[in-house]
């Protein structure tokens, strides 16, 4: 545990973090996390469009509880896209029927129950036959 708060330590004074921060330094700190904030919310399509990107990669290499949390974390950048709901449908799809490379016998409602898990309500759902 010792190490573990020295190793943190050292990591936040390189970056200048120091117990002695005087007002001027608190009030730089202030405007850095605001322009940082103001940065996050201008490129917020960017991030959500590379996260999609990396959990496409991840479902390629079957990373399938890499690429839901990629999706996941894209939608809290962009929740009214909806391709990105159906992009975690097919990954908890792959994830939950698809095992050794054979395919599992599903019904049409395991699908239906994977939409009313990922949809939330203010959102149209699609329905089973537009995602099969």
């Amino acid at each position: 545990m010792k190490i573990v708060i020295l190793s943190l330590t050292l990591i936040l004074l390189s970056f200048g973090c120091t117990e002695n921060n005087t007002n001027s330094n608190i009030r730089v700190y202030r405007k850095s996390i605001s322009s940082l904030s103001k940065s996050i919310d201008e490129n917020r399509d960017v991030i959500s469009n590379l996260l999609v990107k990396r959990g496409i990669e991840k479902f390629i290499k079957k990373d399938y509880d890499g690429s839901v949390d990629d999706f996941n974390e894209a939608l809290q950048y962009k929740r009214e896209v909806t391709s990105i709901y159906k992009l975690i449908i097919i990954s908890k799809m792959w994830q939950k029927f698809k095992k050794n490379d054979t395919w599992l016998q599903f019904e049409k409602q395991d699908i239906a129950n994977i939409i009313d898990e990922v949809y939330p309500s203010n959102i149209t759902k699609p329905t089973v036959d537009e995602i099969i």
